[in-house]
């Protein structure tokens, strides 16, 4: 079976999860910025017509605007902005009896702002699933554990993905799953793909470790079954294995993608298990 995150590796994937969190749109008044002198011909982004408003992009509130109110009333003989490594990002330099510098982006107003706070919404939905399923790991090994006993019992046991290294008129993929909206791409590691094949009665248990090692024997039924967190599972079924067969043949020694993106199917019993494979052969 796939190895499991340690805690420690677990609590690092969700500090550099926390690091990329979405940003809200809406920047309060405090942390803005508007200019009607500001030399901005040279970056596109920014209307040199009318007032420039910048929104503080910094992470350290000390230098916000909110937390240096005198920035506002100050006299400045020279303002400039320029462009940093990061896209979208713009250094804001003023220069008087004091220098205030700070990293800024366009704030956004209109159409733009509503189209941004939709991305938003959505953006922190998945977030928010992201850190919840990292946080869980404990029972999606379980979720794990039961459908490899659930399915074990049903083949009669499982084999190794290696035994299909031993079987010389294999056809080998450097296999990747796709599983869209049904699985947040942190959680990859955490999940077994089955290869099910030789009239159902073979099951070769295939963890993240070991897709890039996929085998298949082409003139054998073949469909895939991946159990996801929460008891549920997503099938690709021997019709579409089919239908695809040519594309893999074509694709053998190469990168091949399967898409796994269609409707998740919980399994509570064997019977459900069973019915399942029954509607994917």
């Amino acid at each position: 079976m796939t190895r499991q995150s340690s805690p420690e590796e677990v609590s690092a994937q969700l500090r550099q999860l926390e690091q990329n969190a979405p940003q809200n749109p809406v920047v309060p008044e405090s942390e803005m910025l508007g200019f009607t002198d500001l030399e901005v011909s040279q970056i596109p982004e920014l209307n040199p017509e009318g007032t420039v408003l910048l929104a503080y992009a910094g992470k350290d509130p000390a230098m916000s605007p909110s937390n240096n109110a005198w920035v506002r009333d100050a006299k400045w003989l020279r303002k400039k902005i320029e462009p940093t490594a990061q896209e979208g990002i713009y250094r804001l330099t003023l220069l008087g009896e004091r220098r205030y510098s700070i990293p800024v982006r366009a704030a956004l107003q209109g159409e733009a702002l509503e189209q941004a706070k939709a991305r938003y919404a959505a953006e922190l939905e998945s977030y928010r699933a992201k850190v919840a399923a990292l946080k869980d790991r404990n029972r999606i090994r379980q979720d794990q554990e039961r459908f490899r006993r659930t399915i074990s019992v049903e083949a009669g046991g499982i084999y190794n993905y290696d035994i299909l290294l031993k079987m010389s008129n294999s056809v080998p993929l450097m296999a990747d799953f796709d599983f869209g909206d049904n699985l947040p791409n942190v959680l990859e590691e955490a999940v077994t793909v089955y290869l099910i094949t030789g009239d159902s009665r073979s099951v070769i248990s295939l963890p993240k470790n070991s897709w890039n090692q996929f085998r298949f024997l082409p003139d054998m039924d073949n469909k895939l079954i991946a159990a996801l967190p929460g008891g549920k599972v997503v099938v690709f079924s021997q019709s579409r294995f089919e239908e695809e067969k040519p594309q893999m043949l074509n694709s053998r020694g190469a990168q091949y993608t399967f898409d796994m993106t269609g409707e998740k199917r919980e399994v509570r019993t064997l019977e459900d298990l069973r019915s399942i494979i029954q509607e994917a052969s």
